[in-house]
């Protein structure tokens, strides 16, 4: 009978410790990172690519490029991995505009005034991390066929994604582009 106590003592207590431990982390407000599925990260690196397609063909009057972010998604340009931007493009006329579009009546500007006409952005290296609210993709974006030369190719510095998953699927909340003159080398994915 002592030993049937003794349990009983050992069980409540261990159930105790789980609660304290439980509300600890609620007090603390510790955000809960969602654990992404082999099919999360397929959707964030099919959303990535249709990014640098979208760029290079003003798809829908760069509508189709802005339409890759949330509602009141952003585009910045920074010179730290991990400082944000101090100005944004934001909302879906400003980003569709630098996919392309508000050209005369909405339609896409003149491919041919662009400084990188005929070229074309993909997207290397890309680490995608689960962090609360999303995820964060850290990458190198390469610009091949610049200046017209279909040998010469540039990397442009950085990408520093935020993702978050919608009723219509993974979108970027913002992405900020590491400007190639001063990004130093991308932090490891834990940070």
């Amino acid at each position: 009978m002592r030993e049937k106590h003794v349990w009983m003592r050992l069980a409540l207590a261990a159930g105790c410790v789980g609660l304290v431990c439980c509300a600890r982390s609620a007090i603390a407000g510790e955000p809960k990172v969602a654990r992404l599925t082999g099919q999360d990260y397929s959707e964030i690196e099919q959303l990535v690519n249709k990014y640098a397609y979208a760029l290079d063909h003003c798809a829908d009057n760069g509508n189709s490029y802005a339409d890759l972010y949330v509602a009141d998604g952003e585009f910045g340009v920074t010179t730290d991995w991990d400082t944000p931007p101090t100005k944004l493009i934001a909302g879906h006329d400003a980003l569709a505009g630098l996919g392309g579009g508000t050209g005369p009546g909405g339609a896409c500007k003149d491919p041919k005034l662009s400084r990188n006409y005929g070229a074309t952005h993909i997207t290397v290296g890309l680490v995608i991390t689960p962090v609360p609210g999303g995820a964060i993709g850290k990458a190198v974006p390469l610009l091949l066929g610049v200046d017209g030369d279909p040998n010469k190719i540039v990397r442009q510095g950085g990408k520093r994604d935020f993702f978050v998953k919608t009723r219509d699927g993974w979108r970027f909340k913002s992405e900020w582009h590491v400007d190639v003159a001063t990004a130093a080398a991308p932090p490891t994915p834990a940070q």
